[in-house]
């Protein structure tokens, strides 16, 4: 689990945008993962999912998603970090690039994915 805590992204929107284009220039793919206090909870502290937990450390971005893994990063680790959610964070990344260079594939955890 450490080495999770250690990945969470703890910077702004602004200079996460950077980073990622950065590291796409560098590596010409990358992986950003959201990840919420449910599911973290579940899977990492409840179950111990090893495969998940894995995922997540192949990660170049792992972004804090809600309030509430924002507060027990907070409480637990003093831990400050932005709400970096998929539904705020992926448009803004979207109108700050030039997505004619950049190739972009989303997925989601259920069944059917885009």
């Amino acid at each position: 689990m450490k080495n999770i805590i250690q990945k969470i992204y703890t910077k702004d929107k602004k200079q996460l945008v950077k980073d990622i284009l950065d590291t796409y220039k560098k590596e010409s793919y990358l992986v950003v993962n959201f990840i919420y206090f449910a599911l973290f909870y579940k899977s990492i502290l409840k179950l111990k999912d090893i495969s998940y937990i894995t995922s997540l450390e192949k990660s170049n971005f792992l972004l804090p998603d809600g309030i509430a893994l924002r507060t027990y990063l907070d409480k637990k680790f003093h831990i400050k970090a932005d709400n970096l959610n998929g539904t705020d964070f992926t448009p803004y990344l979207l109108d700050n690039i030039s997505t004619s260079q950049t190739h972009i594939a989303f997925y989601t955890v259920y069944d059917n994915n885009i």
